[in-house]
């Protein structure tokens, strides 16, 4: 029986703008949470993991994120933490480049 856990996104911050992303469906990062692949096994967790390892160069501080259930309706962190970080940086900064 395969284990079922709650269902994850992969995130991470891009390493040129400190952007938000999410790995995608398509096999790309993207910004919206909503294209985001999501994974509810060990084994997917895995899986997708080792997919995004080519595209690593580009992000950092990558790991999952769980969402609350069901999300016909779109994907929401069950974290508060998570959930801040859809809404970009409080500062401004990832707008206004040095």
């Amino acid at each position: 029986m395969t284990e079922v856990n709650a269902p994850k996104v992969l995130t991470a911050n891009d390493l040129d703008t400190g952007a938000v992303l999410f790995y995608g469906i398509d096999g790309d990062w993207v910004g919206s949470i909503n294209e985001a692949a999501v994974v509810q096994t060990p084994a997917h967790e895995s899986a997708l993991m080792e997919r995004a390892q080519s595209t690593l160069n580009r992000v950092i501080d990558t790991y999952f994120v769980a969402l609350r259930t069901p999300i016909e309706h779109g994907c929401v962190p069950t974290e508060m933490r998570e959930r801040h970080r859809l809404k970009g940086p409080l500062n401004g900064l990832a707008n206004n480049p040095r």
